[in-house]
């Protein structure tokens, strides 16, 4: 297994090579420590990523038994939020802003009824 390299300085330089990143593609996203609110929000990909500090972490697939487990949570709090009207519980991916610049994306989200009602039309993740 070849070791992951960095990328090599200057403007120009040779493709990667089979084993390294795909530098090229690499080089059209912000490197980790200036990544925006604006830049996360536009990332398109089927992966859980989170914002810090500017930086990403894309986490891990979750596995079967954490899927079990997630929607045990869910079947047993949807029902009780659904029916007291308290608002509505919500499955993963949804980036939920936790203050300037950190978002995660949790396994369950719980809406208050204010929040739940606007959801469907906003673009942008949900403050709280």
């Amino acid at each position: 297994m070849n070791p992951v390299t960095s990328p090599p300085a200057g403007p120009l330089y040779l493709p990667s090579r089979p084993g390294e990143p795909a530098w090229e593609l690499a080089m059209l996203f912000p490197p980790q420590g200036h990544w925006t609110e604006a830049d996360y929000l536009t990332l398109d990909t089927n992966r859980l990523v989170e914002l810090s500090d500017g930086c990403l972490e894309v986490l891990p697939m979750p596995t079967l038994i954490h899927q079990y487990i997630v929607m045990f949570l869910y079947d047993l709090l949807s029902p009780l939020v659904k029916c007291q009207c308290l608002g509505r519980v919500v499955l993963a991916p949804l980036p939920v802003r936790l203050g300037s610049g950190k978002y995660c994306e949790p396994d369950i989200v719980y809406l208050r009824p204010e929040r739940a009602r606007g959801v469907s039309r906003q673009r942008k993740a949900p403050t709280w």
